[in-house]
């Protein structure tokens, strides 16, 4: 652990104190936090780690929430329902997106004990009520009666598609740590702050087209 200290968190931590000034996800950690949140990024994605330089920037929103242009340019609005069944609208409802904040709000902050409730494992569940919830909607909204077989695609197809919205909400869908990992470690405020950002841009999007 010392010589992952010297040999890559320290390294990285200089960088990040240097350009401080444009890392405003970091900037606003109490100093006293700043190690740990390196080492906890390091630790999700220690087979990809090079270098300092590298290691910033292919964690970048990590250390700085998503710019509008950035968002814009790896835009959701094109997205469609992959593998979805035949017969069924492919273009996803933007109400779904929309309520993916709301699960995240329902973590509670804190245990009985004051311990942090913002888990993977409660991430993951949340997640799983957003796809529980939108295949619900889209059963109701089907003309026909769907088989289990085809409401078993529409699951998988609504999975992969929150978990992209999700992604590119809070990295920009950046590669790094999975999707879950990378929502907990952000945080829980500035998940909901980067979700709520993307979320007006997306229904923005999606009213021009």
């Amino acid at each position: 652990m010392q010589l992952l200290e010297k040999l890559a968190i320290d390294p990285i931590i200089s960088q990040l104190e240097e350009e401080e000034a444009s890392m405003a996800t970091y900037r606003d950690l109490p100093k006293d936090k700043r190690q740990d949140y390196v080492r906890a990024i390091l630790k999700a994605d220690i087979a990809n780690y090079t270098f300092p330089a590298n290691f910033i920037e292919r964690n970048i929103h990590f250390f700085r929430p998503p710019t509008q242009e950035e968002l814009k340019e790896s835009s959701m609005a094109s997205e469609k329902l992959s593998k979805y069944p035949s017969g069924l609208s492919d273009i996803p409802n933007p109400e779904v997106f929309s309520q993916i904040c709301h699960t995240f709000v329902d973590i509670p902050v804190e245990g009985d004990q004051g311990e942090t409730q913002w888990t993977r494992e409660n991430i993951h569940a949340a997640i799983e009520t957003s796809v529980d919830k939108a295949v619900e909607a889209a059963v109701r909204s089907a003309n026909s009666p769907i088989g289990e077989q085809e409401e078993g695609m529409m699951r998988k197809s609504w999975k992969r598609i929150i978990l992209t919205y999700i992604r590119w909400a809070v990295v920009c869908r950046r590669d790094g740590p999975d999707t879950t990992e990378t929502v907990k470690l952000l945080g829980r405020e500035d998940v909901l702050n980067r979700i709520k950002k993307a979320d007006e841009m997306y229904s923005e999007e999606r009213r021009e087209k």
